[in-house]
């Protein structure tokens, strides 16, 4: 092809056709080209190289974490963002506090290269690293700003975290909110129910908690729960009640453990079994739930 006709003379040439043969999952030619251009310092020769190395089922996290590193270090936006990400997450496992914060202030000029790039999950690893002081010094100011243009992006985490940290009167913190919460960021979809909630619009919350509980939020599902315990929700029964605590536990709500607890024993929604409420509240208990710990069985 023409691009193999550039190979020797153009390392992007190399980079493309390593890109095309890595898509055809030809690793052996794609690793061939990758290291023509990531020998002529290519960047993005580099990057592919890294992802080559990564599909690879007897590829090596540290070689591509070196090839990552060397494409960052040669201004590939995407490579600065892995790279800096890969350091952040092995900090925990390096002893030395000088090795730790030289480690630490390489990956926030990874994040700064690739934020002022508008990579917006770099915009919000950059507002965090500066709200904890990691790798920088810590202004709560600047990280507010890095948040926002994380947020502006569409970035669902920040978009919840800019809310938390504005006033609650603020005009945009409903927005930033409501927006957080169709993004599927699960403590803005449960604020949201409790927000409708709170604010006596019942059929709104149990919108925001029933969808919650669809895409497996634990909380979601015994908030819902409750309300359909207490009569509130279309069709609403004792049974679906105890379904949805049942389905909360199994997903390691601890508070559904005591509900199930008051179920078996009272026989809301199920049966009276002692056996099943001496063992959720065995549960309850262990998961050091008040109420349940002030009951002696």
């Amino acid at each position: 092809t023409w691009l193999s006709e550039l190979v020797t003379s153009d390392s992007f040439a190399a980079s493309l056709l390593a890109l095309l043969y890595r898509q055809q999952n030809d690793l052996k030619k794609a690793c061939r080209y990758a290291n023509i251009a990531q020998e002529k310092y290519d960047p993005y020769g580099c990057y592919v190289r890294a992802l080559i190395e990564l599909q690879d089922s007897e590829g090596s996290t540290e070689i591509a974490h070196q090839f990552m590193l060397k494409a960052a270090k040669l201004g590939h936006i995407e490579a600065s963002y892995q790279a800096a990400m890969t350091v952040l997450g092995q900090l925990d496992q390096i002893q030395s506090a000088e090795i730790k914060q030289e480690l630490s202030e390489q990956a926030v000029q990874f994040l700064q290269l690739a934020a002022t790039h508008q990579h917006v999950e770099a915009q919000f690893s950059l507002g965090q690293c500066l709200r904890l002081g990691l790798g920088v010094q810590k202004d709560d100011q600047a990280a507010l700003v890095w948040l926002e243009r994380a947020a502006l992006g569409g970035h669902s985490q920040a978009q919840f975290e800019v809310a938390m940290l504005i006033p609650v009167d603020h005009p945009q913190h409903l927005p930033l909110l409501k927006a957080a919460a169709d993004g599927q960021y699960p403590q803005a979809v449960l604020c949201m129910g409790l927000y409708e909630q709170q604010s006596a619009r019942p059929d709104e919350a149990v919108a925001w908690f029933k969808w919650g509980q669809e895409i497996e939020i634990p909380r979601a599902s015994y908030l819902l729960a409750k309300m359909y315990q207490g009569g509130q929700g279309t069709g609403a029964t004792a049974t679906q009640a105890f379904e949805l605590f049942k389905q909360a536990a199994e997903l390691g709500e601890s508070d559904a453990y005591f509900d199930l607890y008051l179920a078996y024993k009272d026989g809301q929604g199920v049966r009276k079994n002692k056996k099943s409420a001496t063992k959720y509240l065995n549960l309850a208990k262990a998961n050091n739930h008040l109420e349940a710990a002030a009951i002696a069985e």
